[in-house]
């Protein structure tokens, strides 16, 4: 399950399709690419659901409904890159979670489509900050600070 987060991270901070600086060696991200399979990553995130159901947080509740893909992309158009694939499936399975203080995992709150996108702009607007334009927020941690 961690490594379809892993890969989830990494799509989202190269959603433009554009390379990062690569923080892993290039065997353990081709070897990470290779085994990496959508219907693994959905799986995951529906274990992730249902530990949250099981444990009564709430956070299943707080759940958006999923976004169209074509509105997905609608509301990037006016941005310099485009969500990839998984943040694509990503949005559609669920479009992020209402204000909660149950996070989705480890302290990171999972954002909507148009959240990802504000502080994608608030980022990429401050030349203190160094965000770069190719990286998309998903998550953000404890309310404060993008992933």
């Amino acid at each position: 399950m961690l490594k379809y987060l892993l890969i989830l991270i990494l799509a989202g901070l190269s959603a433009c399709g554009a390379q990062l600086a690569n923080p892993f060696g290039d065997q353990q991200q081709a070897k990470a690419l290779e085994t990496f399979n959508a219907s693994g990553m959905m799986t995951s995130l529906e274990q992730i659901v249902r530990w949250h159901q099981t444990n009564q947080t709430g956070l299943s509740t707080a759940l958006n409904p999923g976004k169209d893909r074509a509105a997905i992309q609608e509301d990037f158009a006016a941005l310099p890159c485009q969500p990839t694939e998984e943040l694509l499936q990503l949005w559609a399975w669920h479009n992020g979670t209402r204000d909660t203080t149950t996070p989705f995992i480890w302290y990171h709150n999972f954002l909507p489509v148009e959240k990802a996108i504000a502080e994608y702009e608030s980022l990429t607007g401050n030349p203190l900050i160094g965000w770069h334009e190719n990286w998309i927020p998903i998550f953000e941690f404890e309310g404060s600070g993008i992933l």
